[in-house]
């Protein structure tokens, strides 16, 4: 990939940190996955550093949201063309 590649980036948040929020929340993020595969895009889901306090603030802050920051969801053009099934190189 190079620095001209296409790639946006959701962050997904809850106003609280309830169960019921936090199952849609992920459910959020599946269906932008899902969603980017549909078009042919590669999406992917991080939750890893949400555990920290430090990096949930800085995350609600940069983008101004309110709540609680639970993932982000990274969509981008593959970095390869997948070869077609049934055809040949």
């Amino acid at each position: 990939m190079t620095s001209d590649d296409s790639w946006v980036a959701f962050l997904v948040g809850t106003a609280t940190e309830a169960r019921e929020q936090l199952v849609r929340a992920g459910l959020v993020a599946q269906r932008l996955v899902l969603a980017a595969a549909e078009y042919g895009l590669v999406g992917n889901a991080f939750t890893e550093p949400f555990g920290t306090p430090s990096v949930r603030g800085t995350l609600a802050g940069i983008s101004r949201a309110v709540g609680f920051p639970q993932t982000v969801v990274v969509v981008e053009e593959p970095r390869e063309k997948p070869v077609r099934k049934g055809s040949t190189s």
